[in-house]
């Protein structure tokens, strides 16, 4: 596989210079005696409607709860701030999502609108992810395949990508076992367009001691190294009725993977690099607002463990396009329509061939609002696979408002499915 890590290293400087450009001119910009704080806006993506009015439970993870954490991975994030459950098998381990009580597969990760679990394994690892690439963290509980599609039996995880303001932010981390990492962000913000830049690395050497009760004495567990790197670039703006975005994000992730205990050293490596481009643009009119957005992704994720004599190397394309318009149809009904189409191939040694999937989906939904204190939420949705075939999702949900400030009833009937992996079709076990 062809590694980003050169390319990472030639992005990362030519973002120090944007970076120092950007501190320059806050410099020039910045009044001596004064401190002004831009505004924190939560904007939902892919969901119209306000938090307080859906039909399912749904929280936002308090922006200013993660400036002031530590903690740099979205699954640390997650574990600390959210109702989302992370299962997390140490500093090199997989960080798995469990949603009442569900699988992992069950939840859909959601990155600019677009769902991020990977096509071969259907899950996402959480711990790959750290916190500083994204904002507006977002938990939805509940049925969701009308709304989300495949995945989301369980529950959806949102994000977004960093919105830059007049702002330069510096961040160090350093713990226990060789635990180091640092970010940069950077941005600039006009009435008319915006920049920015964010960057960070992270590594830890976690060898650490601990107690071997199958062979009675004091050991020490190595070889569980982890390193990684990101950069993102995002840039955007409006322009009278049109606006527009795009990031670029660029990561890479190498560790060890610890195994069993009884193994004194493990030898498996597992390695993650990968390239996300997310483009969007907008426009408002009379007849309401209409998005067109894209991805193109590619992954490589390679697994290697000389000792059980396993090389799983794996490529992952993945183009997807989505078209959503918005109008409001009277004073008491919002409609929704969105149609999405998308691609993705898998080439692996795994499989015997590559393996491609085509995918369409379009869905209607509906506000409607009876009364002040009364939200019903109607919404259809066909899926269409190239190799699965189709499903029809519906759902109904209703929100009651009540003279009790912090008291809201949800409801929610629908049904929903997930779509196999596609190791689930084409992976044969020995």
């Amino acid at each position: 596989m062809t590694s980003l890590y050169p390319w990472i290293i030639r992005l990362k400087a030519w973002c120090t210079i944007f970076l120092f450009s950007a501190i320059f001119w806050q410099a020039n910009a910045q009044i001596a005696d004064s401190l002004q704080l831009e505004e924190i806006v939560i904007e939902a993506s892919h969901i119209a409607i306000p938090w307080l009015f859906q039909p399912v439970n749904a929280s936002v993870v308090d922006p200013v709860l993660i400036s002031k954490s530590s903690k740099t991975s979205l699954a640390s994030i997650l574990t600390s701030f959210s109702s989302a459950h992370i299962r997390s098998y140490t500093g090199g381990g997989l960080s798995s999502v469990s949603v009442r009580g569900f699988d992992s597969r069950q939840t859909q990760f959601v990155w600019n609108g677009f769902t991020m679990n990977h096509s071969m394994i259907g899950t996402t690892d959480f711990g790959l992810y750290p916190a500083y690439m994204m904002d507006n963290i977002r938990v939805v509980t509940g049925n969701n395949s009308a709304t989300f599609g495949s995945g989301s039996v369980a529950g959806t995880i949102l994000t977004d990508s960093p919105k830059p303001g007049n702002q330069t932010s510096i961040s160090f981390n350093q713990g226990s076992w060789g635990n180091f990492g640092s970010s940069i962000r950077s941005g600039i913000k006009t009435d008319t367009y915006y920049a920015g830049v964010v960057l960070g690395s992270g590594q830890a050497v976690n060898n650490y001691p601990y107690f071997d009760r199958i062979r009675q004495r004091e050991a020490t567990r190595k070889n569980n190294q982890m390193e990684n790197r990101h950069a993102l670039i995002s840039a955007g703006g409006s322009v009278q009725d049109f606006q527009f975005n795009t990031s670029v994000w660029l990561g890479y992730h190498n560790y060890h993977v610890p195994g069993s205990v009884t193994v004194a050293n493990s030898q498996a490596v597992q390695t993650d690099q990968f390239v996300n481009l997310y483009q969007q643009i907008g426009y408002s009119s009379n007849l309401g607002f209409t998005e067109l957005s894209g991805l193109l992704q590619n992954y490589d994720l390679d697994y290697i463990d000389p000792r059980n004599r396993i090389n799983s190397e794996s490529t992952l394309q993945r183009r997807q396009a989505r078209l959503k318009h918005q109008t409001r149809l009277h004073e008491t009904l919002f409609f929704t329509a969105i149609s999405e189409a998308g691609f993705s191939s898998v080439k692996t040694n795994n499989y015997s061939d590559t393996s491609n999937r085509n995918q369409f989906a379009t869905s209607a939904s509906l506000e409607y609002v009876p009364l002040s204190f009364i939200r019903l939420y109607p919404s259809l949705r066909f899926d269409s696979y190239s190799d699965f075939g189709n499903n029809v999702s519906g759902a109904i949900g209703v929100n009651v408002s009540t003279p009790v400030s912090w008291l809201t009833l949800r409801s929610q009937f629908s049904n929903n499915f997930s779509a196999p992996t596609l190791n689930d079709l084409y992976w044969s076990p020995g």
